[in-house]
């Protein structure tokens, strides 16, 4: 079986009782070039481009909805939608959403300063008191010190991280 069909077969089975009775898959995602971004009024990206093959393979039809982060959570946890693409394993979020156990692409996180005020740094420590710009209700892979992710929690800045993204199912 081909790697991608893999990767949402689990995605997929769980959401099989919807197909039978004819009604779309409901999927959310937050833009996330180059993974999953509209452009013109069509869905692009990576992550979103082989989703919709496999999908399209098997004959299931699929609703995307492009939303804050936030709202894609609270959607996931209401049962408001089947599925999410692109949403980092956590620990926390095993409970209520099933993940493939590969991962659909590999991120690699970094951190950035300004040429004008150059800030070097080796360790999270260095960065103590500082403030960093993130985005909220995401998180990175769990580095050592810092909480576990959660829906509120923040990217936590790091020297280059790898993370693993995947499309989830919920299982609410």
């Amino acid at each position: 079986m081909p790697v991608i069909a893999q990767l949402l077969t689990a995605f997929i089975c769980a959401c099989l009782s919807l197909t039978a009775h004819g009604e779309k898959l409901r999927i959310v995602t937050e833009p996330w070039a180059p993974y999953v971004y509209e452009e013109q009024g069509k869905v692009l990206g990576l992550d979103y481009e082989t989703t919709a093959i496999v999908f399209q393979r098997l004959g299931i039809e699929v609703e995307w909805q492009f939303l804050p982060w936030k709202r894609c959570l609270a959607m996931l946890e209401q049962g408001q939608a089947d599925g999410a693409l692109d949403i980092f394993h956590s620990n926390e979020r095993e409970s209520s959403l099933l993940y493939p156990s590969e991962p659909l692409s590999d991120v690699e996180f970094v951190m950035f300063y300004a040429n004008a005020r150059p800030f070097p740094f080796r360790t999270l420590e260095d960065l103590r008191g500082l403030t960093v710009g993130t985005s909220p209700a995401t998180c990175t892979a769990r580095t050592s010190g810092n909480p576990p992710c959660s829906s509120t929690s923040r990217r936590r800045p790091t020297k280059p991280t790898s993370a693993s993204c995947c499309a989830a199912v919920s299982t609410c």
